[in-house]
């Protein structure tokens, strides 16, 4: 099996105002969000999903792309144990959709999702 599950199908935004961004978003894409919840909304497209979030992606500016992985929390405790650090605690976006970044020992960001 591929270390990754799904490749690179999410871009999320790190933004303030969540309602502002989500009519933006919904006027450039010319579609309603697949998912809109408190603190993330997101628009599923052919090649994958951009998504804008109020807590995701602390400390980013603009866009992260995200690895899409099967097993979220046990890859992530694999990559603790291999010397990698966590930039941000897996967290619950909502409809179990679970976010982490990572980085490595030349402070390269990796961001991973769990998609339900």
């Amino acid at each position: 099996m591929s270390a990754v599950d799904e490749g690179m199908k999410t871009a999320i935004w790190p933004v303030e105002d969540l309602a502002q961004a989500k009519g933006l978003a919904d006027q450039l894409l010319g579609m309603e969000p697949s998912m809109d919840a408190p603190h993330y909304v997101g628009h599923r497209m052919r090649a994958g999903r951009q998504a804008r979030s109020e807590r995701a992606l602390q400390g980013s500016a603009g866009p992260r792309l995200l690895l899409a992985r099967r097993r979220h929390p046990g890859h992530v405790a694999a990559l603790r144990v291999g010397g990698e650090q966590t930039v941000q605690d897996i967290e619950d976006l909502g409809g179990a959709k679970l976010i982490t970044q990572v980085s490595d020992a030349d402070g390269n960001v990796f961001g991973l999702i769990q998609m339900p």
